[in-house]
């Protein structure tokens, strides 16, 4: 592989750092916004939080993994992140659908009340996350070639956890 520019590596550890302050800020703000205050907008948020919350976790580790590979610092935090990545996929999966029930159960309960629209933000948010991980990279405003590819080809690239995922499963297991 080629050695990446000084920037890619410096954009890889400013995202570690932000996935890994929205761990916090963003659950932090959907409550201060809508704090819960019936058992259903409880579940709803809840359920929003940890698959938020848990996503954001997916990716601060492997940021932080991927910037310390490719300055030849650690290569045992780039394992250790894929088999946790690998571990979490179906739990994020599952959580996300359920919190996207959850909000719309608390819609159906409580109709727009602010803790109903924060856990259908926040489960969104995962959603989005959970993609844009496992599948298909949805952020391409901050790289201009990315975004001159998905308007040249009306399509998103694979995401790079999916293409190190990927990668890691072909990879003989160590007995």
């Amino acid at each position: 592989m080629a050695s990446p520019t000084p920037r890619l590596k410096r954009n890889f550890r400013a995202y570690a750092a932000m996935e890994g302050a929205n761990v916090i800020l963003v659950p932090g703000l959907a409550l201060w916004l809508g704090w819960p205050r019936s058992a259903t907008e409880t579940a709803a948020i809840t359920l929003s939080i940890v698959a938020a919350a848990g996503l954001l976790v997916v990716g601060t580790l492997f940021w932080r993994a991927l910037d310390r590979r490719l300055k030849g610092r650690d290569n045992g935090s780039f394992e250790r992140a894929m088999k946790f990545a690998d571990a979490a996929q179906r739990p994020m999966a599952m959580f996300t659908g359920a919190s996207v029930v959850g909000a719309i159960a608390a819609f159906a309960s409580h109709g727009a009340s602010r803790a109903a629209i924060a856990a259908g933000l926040l489960s969104f948010l995962a959603l989005l996350e959970y993609v844009n991980y496992y599948h298909r990279q949805l952020q391409v405003f901050d790289n201009a070639a990315d975004l001159r590819r998905l308007l040249a080809t009306g399509r998103f690239k694979r995401a790079r956890l999916a293409r190190g995922l990927a990668a890691y499963r072909k990879r003989p297991a160590k007995t």
